[in-house]
């Protein structure tokens, strides 16, 4: 049996490259979005967000607490289904852009350091001349 591109790709080190690729195209497009530019915006982009998504995990669970108060009452259980449902959707959206950031973050603090470390290393070589 031959395998789906989806597999391939998944197994593949192109295929791999690929999704980095847009998920560090999807950070950048963040970036630009939000206007961060520094370390400190990005961090408050992150907090902001988590502040976002700690109230929609409080509604959600409100609406499930309501769900359990209103088992004989189907329409309105319905009702807080569907909120829930919203919820998810945001909720889903919000830890992706924190899990960005945080992503974000550790690859700009790892770039920092590389250069850090070979501005030392040019230093060192010219003192040695």
């Amino acid at each position: 049996a031959e395998m789906t591109n989806e597999e391939k790709n998944s197994i593949s080190h192109r295929g791999k490259a690929v999704v980095r690729l847009e998920e560090i195209t999807h950070q950048v497009t963040m970036m630009c979005q939000n206007n961060i530019n520094s370390i400190e915006k990005l961090d408050k982009y992150k907090a902001d967000n988590q502040v976002k998504l700690d109230d929609f995990v409080r509604k959600r669970r409100h609406c499930y607490n309501k769900i359990r108060s209103f088992k004989d009452e189907p329409e309105k259980v319905k009702q807080y289904r569907a909120l829930i449902s919203e919820y998810n959707k945001d909720i889903k959206w919000y830890r992706r852009e924190i899990k960005m950031c945080d992503d974000l973050k550790e690859r700009s603090l790892k770039s920092m350091e590389r250069v850090e470390q070979k501005l030392t290393r040019s230093e060192r070589k010219d003192k040695s001349r």
